[in-house]
């Protein structure tokens, strides 16, 4: 199973958790927000850790995977996700029509 990780635990982070869901090759097993209570919330709804800070959560080296549910303008950390070698998704407004 892989690990994976959603940083941004608004609306369209369900999205991705249904996805990891369905596809049952996938344990949800870290969360971040800048909301600290959605993170916990997630984490306690969904099992795995909620993290104080995205990048606490990039340096867990037991992620495969992390979906990035943010606004594009918070988008840099997945360019720092990508150039430490980890599977990244992110969702792109315009891929969602």
């Amino acid at each position: 199973m892989l690990k994976a990780g959603i940083i941004g635990c608004g609306g369209i982070s369900q999205a991705h958790v249904k996805g990891y869901k369905k596809t049952g090759k996938a344990d949800l097993v870290a969360f971040y927000d800048v909301d600290e209570k959605r993170a916990k919330d997630y984490a306690e709804k969904y099992g795995g850790i909620a993290y104080p800070t995205a990048e606490d959560m990039l340096n867990d080296n037991n992620l495969d995977a992390v979906s990035i549910c943010t606004p594009p303008y918070c988008r840099s950390i997945v360019e720092r996700r990508q150039s430490i070698g980890r599977s990244t998704t992110a969702r792109r407004k315009r891929a969602i029509r």
